[in-house]
């Protein structure tokens, strides 16, 4: 809690070499070391946790680890398993959705969001979600009026990441090159702003 995660991993290792059977431990280990960007071990520590305890919160936190190393394939089993038990989990449907658009299956993106944008939900992420996957799978009048509220919205990190994906699409390589920008300093962990 204090920010000394590298002193908490060392403790974490220490108590589970004395006692491995410890689900919340390995839990908590996990936590730490994403934290630190760890990522494949922190799935190490979430799997052995999960095998002696089965918890929803773990199992998103695994698919989050999955997701930061952009394995989406497993990333979806994981995600799939939470929307089971939670089903109305917004967070965890938009980062399904995502999911789905990375590994081009942007129908099954569209069957899990389209219902939470018809429902109102006036969420920038699902929007941006929706909205590309939509384009993805040459929707192009749908996809159109699920990201015009985005476009006249307020000034969002989405915003100019549709400005610079469409401008790259288009070829104006300096016009998307400063929407990618400016879309990256107002928010560097959206999905794949930093390899465009």
């Amino acid at each position: 809690q204090q920010g000394k995660l590298e002193a908490a991993i060392r403790d974490y290792e220490l108590f589970l070499d004395v006692y491995p059977e410890a689900p919340e431990v390995r839990s908590n280990l996990g936590a730490a070391l994403a934290a630190t960007g760890k990522y494949v071990q922190a799935i190490e520590q979430y799997k052995l946790a999960l095998m002696k305890k089965s918890d929803p919160k773990l199992q998103l936190n695994l698919a989050l680890a999955y997701y930061k190393t952009d394995d989406f394939a497993d990333a979806i089993v994981e995600l799939e398993k939470v929307r089971g038990v939670d089903q109305d989990n917004r967070k965890v449907q938009t980062l399904l959705a995502d999911c789905y658009v990375h590994t081009g299956e942007n129908k099954k993106a569209i069957d899990v969001l389209w219902p939470v944008f018809a429902a109102g939900s006036n969420d920038v992420a699902v929007e941006y979600v929706l909205g590309t996957a939509l384009a993805r799978d040459g929707q192009a009048d749908l996809a159109q009026r699920v990201i015009n509220p985005l476009m006249d919205g307020p000034d969002s990190a989405e915003k100019h990441m549709l400005l610079g994906t469409a401008r790259f699409a288009a070829r104006d390589y300096p016009g998307a090159l400063e929407e990618l920008r400016k879309a990256a300093e107002m928010n560097p962990n959206l999905p794949e702003v930093n390899s465009y």
